[in-house]
Parts: C-alpha cells; structure tokens; sequence
C-alpha cells in the first residue's frame, strides 16, 4: 500500500475518533429519574368520637306511699250539745270533753254568795288535779259578764269560764246555783247533779270517786 493511501485511512480514522467525543454525555450529571410521586395520601381524619349519650332516664312511676292514715275520732255523741265561748273569745263544744278524763261544769253568777264562796277552793282543786285529766269550767251568764270577769279576776282564777247557753238546761237546770255536774271523756254526765256548794273536802272526794 502506497504511502498516499495510509495518510488517508488514518485521517479518516482521526475525523471518526473526534466525532464521538462530541457526543459523550455529560456522566457527572445525575441522569433524570422520573419520580414516581406516591399518591397523597387522603387525609386522616381522627373524628372525635361522639360522646356517649346517657341512657335517658326512665320515668319510673312512683307508687305514692300512703302516709299513715290518722284515723280523725268519731264525732262525740254527749249527753250535752252545745257551742259557746270562754271569757278570751275561744269556741268550746262538746267535742271539748274528750280532752279530759273529767270535767266538772259549775254554774255559778257573782252576786251569788255561796257560788263565789267556793270558788278558791274549785281554783284549788283545778290545779291539783289538772295533770290528772281533770277539767273544770264555769258558766255564767253573758248578761253580767263584765262583773263577771271582775269576780274572776279578783279570786285570781284560771281554770276556764264559759258563757251560758240554753243548751246546758236540760242537764243542769234545777232553779238554783250554784249546780254542778260531771262529764267523762266519752261526752256522758256521770255521778249525780249536786245543788248548793260544797267546800274543798267534800269536791276532793266526789273528784275521786268519778276520776279515772
């Protein structure tokens, strides 16, 4: 091979070799990568959870627990019927008698001698056997009641007075004073009607005999 014909091969071979260098990439460079971007992720969302309702009440019917039936007392049926009041405007009525185991009922007037008479000695025997179950009243007429009280007053007497009534007639209705009768809790008169005074002996004794 004539020397002409290597100075051409070699030439070419030199234009092939710059070539390709010209086509190097750059391997400094990180190649490309296509990410793959994950798929977001849908929200999390952390719900509270609902509170938790009570369980509504049940109204439960309450059986009304009947109290204790007080058994209110019958209706006396006394030997004496009668309404009227004491000397402070208070009502009494046969109902009355079932407060006391004995109540003695003295009709009297203050411009009769024996009736205020014994008076002290009835005061006497009323606070003596009071927390017995004793009771006793007065009765006087409406007419005189200021000269009454006066009387009251003056002897310094505390058991109860009461106005007249017609009702008390049928019982204690002799033509005289003073009378004097005894009732027992049940409303019925007991012992005998006594007519005229007595003294403080001779009421502790009747007193006695009729107190339960």
């Amino acid at each position: 091979m004539d020397r002409k014909m290597i100075r051409i091969l070699a030439a070419g071979l030199l234009g092939l070799s710059l070539c390709a260098c010209g086509v190097i990439t750059d391997v400094t460079k990180a190649p490309e990568t296509k990410e793959t971007q994950a798929p977001a992720e849908s929200p999390v969302t952390t719900q509270a959870p609902a509170p938790m309702e009570a369980p509504s009440e049940v109204e439960t019917e309450t059986e009304a627990i009947p109290s204790e039936t007080q058994t209110e007392a019958a209706p006396l049926e006394a030997d004496i019927r009668f309404t009227t009041v004491d000397m402070d405007g208070n009502t009494v009525t046969e109902q009355d008698f079932a407060g006391a185991k004995l109540t003695m009922i003295n009709c009297w007037a203050y411009w009769c001698g024996p009736c205020v008479g014994e008076m002290p000695d009835l005061e006497k025997l009323y606070e003596e056997y009071r927390s017995r179950g004793f009771m006793l009243w007065g009765i006087s007429d409406e007419e005189y009641e200021a000269l009454n009280k006066e009387t009251i007053q003056s002897l310094g007497i505390t058991y109860p007075c009461l106005r007249y009534t017609p009702d008390f007639d049928e019982k204690m209705q002799t033509g005289y004073i003073p009378t004097t009768i005894f009732v027992n809790a049940e409303g019925k008169v007991v012992g005998e009607t006594y007519i005229g005074s007595r003294g403080y002996e001779d009421w502790k004794a009747i007193i006695e005999e009729l107190l339960p």
